[in-house]
């Protein structure tokens, strides 16, 4: 599931404070758990910032061929006068 940007950012945080709170009496494993969770947070914004590059590509295509097609029209009428 995508997850949004607002959703990994409270994550983040979620993480953030379980660290403050349990920062004086953490030992490894807990360590280890808050990186785990930190790198599953990562993973989730790597897959939202993929799913966003395509679609950025897919809107650079399609507005980049709407002037091709209004240069195309233009260039029938002149030739047909």
């Amino acid at each position: 599931m995508m997850k949004s940007f607002s959703e990994i950012r409270e994550e983040l945080k979620n993480i953030r404070r379980d660290m403050y709170k349990t920062g004086g009496t953490a030992d490894l494993k807990l360590i280890a758990s808050y990186l785990d969770r930190v790198v599953l947070s990562l993973e989730d914004l790597t897959e939202t910032l993929e799913l966003m590059d395509v679609e950025l590509e897919t809107a650079c295509e399609c507005v980049e061929c709407k002037p091709e097609k209004k240069a195309k029209a233009a260039k029938k009428k002149s030739k047909k006068r």
